[in-house]
């Protein structure tokens, strides 16, 4: 492959965390090209799935064709079918790229690192004054939730839960022996902003997958202790901080009424 083609594919693959932000049609491109790269390293380098793979591959598309075949609705069915086959074939392609060249994913992990700062922030700011720094506005005809840098779709929360333990990768490398101290603060500070967002699916997902991590990064029963006592201080202090509706972009008593439609 020419220094060019890896230079695009590389750069290509980078850019997928700030396509999600950009919008829905920047992330099918980012994806597309992503996956185009693949094939074409697919053909030109003559590469062969493992029998371990290639048998996952077989047991997918049988279940996938059955499932078009007794479906009702078979056009609904056939566009899900394309999603779960775009999808699978994105996890191959990363897998592939970054098992071609292990540093790029320690690169990959910086930008999904500094991107979810950058959305977190951003978020905050809504928050606390209304608007983010594109002059996106809190909407409260929706309930007052946050939507960030990313305008209309609230989907800040689900953002932040998907890719927020990637990030933890660059504590790896990025802080040396201070990682153990920053990695909690750091993730327990995400979590409050998912938690801020309203978004019950991603507040939960990051909850159970915040308890798993703790259970298995830390030994010492007084850290367990401490987290656990945090994951759950944090939301009640911040439910409990906005009920006199003293914040009128935070959570206020209509909002305390209508909690659990949202949370």
């Amino acid at each position: 492959m020419s220094e060019n083609f890896k230079k695009i594919e590389f750069f290509t693959v980078m850019l997928l965390p700030i396509a999600v932000i950009v919008g829905n049609f920047a992330t099918n491109l980012i994806i597309s090209l992503i996956i185009i790269f693949f094939i074409i390293n697919f053909f030109k380098s003559n590469l062969a799935l493992n029998d371990y793979l290639s048998k996952i591959v077989l047991i997918i598309l049988i279940i996938l064709i059955l499932n078009l075949f007794f479906s009702v609705d078979r056009i609904l069915s056939l566009k899900g079918i394309i999603g779960l086959v775009k999808n699978f074939l994105l996890f191959v392609s990363l897998t592939y790229f970054f098992k071609k060249n292990p540093n790029n994913f320690r690169k990959f992990i910086v930008v999904t690192f500094y991107l979810i700062l950058f959305v977190t922030f951003d978020t905050l700011i809504q928050y606390l004054t209304g608007e983010d720094i594109f002059g996106f506005e809190l909407q409260k005809s929706h309930g007052g939730r946050l939507s960030g840098p990313f305008g209309s779709e609230y989907v800040v929360g689900a953002f932040l839960s998907k890719l927020l333990f990637i990030s933890i990768f660059y504590f790896e490398d990025g802080f040396g022996e201070n990682k153990n101290f920053l990695i909690l603060p750091y993730i327990i500070f995400i979590f409050s902003i998912v938690f801020l967002t309203k978004e019950r699916a991603a507040f939960y997902l990051t909850a159970i997958t915040l308890i798993f991590f703790v259970l298995f990064k830390y030994k010492s029963s007084k850290i367990k202790l401490i987290s656990f006592f945090l994951i759950g201080l944090i939301p009640f202090v911040l439910f409990i901080n906005y009920n006199e509706g003293t914040n009128t972009t935070g959570l206020n008593k209509n909002d305390i009424n209508n909690f659990s439609k949202h949370i």
